[in-house]
């Protein structure tokens, strides 16, 4: 299974194997994840009231935050909210991922459970705080480039053409950049003593990880992509790590969807069967008395041979068609109860498979042809038609 992160133009892709856990970089591209940008969201802790499904609460959300596209993740006693303002997906995406979640994902990554990645983008500056390998906090800067060349025009009393050439080129190595740098930084409350990525575009800028360590801080490298690829890395991961990001996915087909969607195809193809069937009989109405003249003229030319070649011609004219895929399909939806999720519908070597994933009492009353059990406690399974 393949899930491809988008951060903007850049892209990163992983090939995830749900059954064995595993995953691996590839240079294809599969399901798109994309990421929203930090400062278009607003992500929220929120406590659950007793006895309320999510059913409700997403009722009472979508009432509640009218002008916001939306989606939660419920936790135990508490539910992680996030809010999205004019931020529109392409139309092809799989799922989205907000910034904030994808560079929390990277601790992971690190192995460090404890960790702060700062995204250094040209239009934001986005802080994000892992605990114990979750998302802990975020904070945004919007516009930081703006900033920094507002401060060296009136630094340095240099045309804009001039202070960008310098930002680019001599970065924080130029004394007036790092005071700058150190103005905008104010802003994000960076903690000593925790280990810090720096990401994005702006990770690599000349005199970056020395201005940091002079600071106190101990700067890690994130080995499995370049820094502008972060952001997009930790969203192709969103499905292999699974963590308290909202799932901001298509809607899933569920199985009596797929079902009730298989039934409606079969009964299309069936009534498109009957017509050729009538034409069939046209056809083999017209050929019987094609080979009744054709018998006829055999027996009268040689009367001690029997017609075995127009019987023949009959045998292929009448022979079973080939089965259809969809009753086959019908009966392996048949076998997956509610309650599970379907991730993957395929046909290999002639045999038709779904996989999937759903709680252990569950599972365990389905007819697998393989399971696995995963760290969230669920089991992910295959069946096999």
């Amino acid at each position: 299974m393949i899930y491809t992160g988008w951060d903007g133009s850049v892209k990163v892709s992983v090939d995830y194997n749900p059954l064995r856990k595993k995953w691996k970089l590839t240079s294809k591209e599969g399901r798109k994840v994309v990421v929203i940008p930090s400062d278009r969201t607003l992500i929220k802790k929120e406590n659950l009231p007793k006895g309320v499904k999510e059913g409700e609460l997403r009722k009472f959300l979508k009432t509640k935050y009218r002008n916001y596209d939306f989606d939660f993740k419920v936790s135990g006693d508490n539910y992680t909210l996030v809010l999205v303002k004019n931020f529109k997906p392409p139309k092809d995406y799989f799922a989205l991922d907000p910034e904030p979640f994808a560079l929390a994902r990277l601790s992971n990554l690190l192995k460090e459970n404890d960790l702060q990645i700062l995204n250094l983008e040209p239009d934001r500056f986005t802080w994000v705080l892992t605990k114990e390998g979750s998302f802990e906090t975020y904070r945004t800067v919007g516009s930081p480039a703006d900033l920094l060349l507002k401060f060296l025009k009136e630094e340095r009393n240099l045309t804009e053409e001039q202070a960008l050439r310098i930002l680019t080129s001599e970065g924080l190595k130029n004394p007036a950049v790092r005071k700058g740098f150190e103005e905008v930084l104010k802003n994000l409350p960076l903690k000593r003593g925790i280990p810090l990525l720096p990401a994005g575009r702006w990770a690599e800028v000349p005199g970056l990880r020395e201005f940091f360590e002079e600071r106190g801080f101990k700067v890690v490298k994130l080995p499995h992509a370049e820094p502008e690829r972060a952001a997009a890395l930790g969203a192709a991961l969103k499905f292999v790590f699974r963590d308290g990001a909202p799932s901001f996915g298509k809607p899933q087909v569920s199985p009596k969807e797929l079902k009730a969607f298989a039934l409606t195809t079969l009964a299309i193809l069936v009534s498109f069967l009957l017509g050729l069937w009538a034409l069939d009989r046209v056809k083999f109405e017209f050929l019987n008395r094609l080979n009744e003249r054709k018998v006829f003229l055999f027996r009268e030319k040689f009367p001690d041979l029997p017609p075995v070649a127009v019987e023949e011609q009959l045998k292929v004219l009448t022979s079973q068609r080939e089965r259809s895929l969809l009753p086959r399909l019908e009966r392996l939806i048949s076998k997956v109860p509610k309650g599970v999720k379907i991730y993957e519908i395929g046909l290999v070597g002639g045999k038709l498979y779904l996989k999937g994933e759903g709680p252990p009492e569950v599972v365990n009353r389905m007819e697998t042809s393989a399971v696995k059990k995963l760290e969230s406690g669920g089991v992910a399974f295959e069946v096999v038609e």
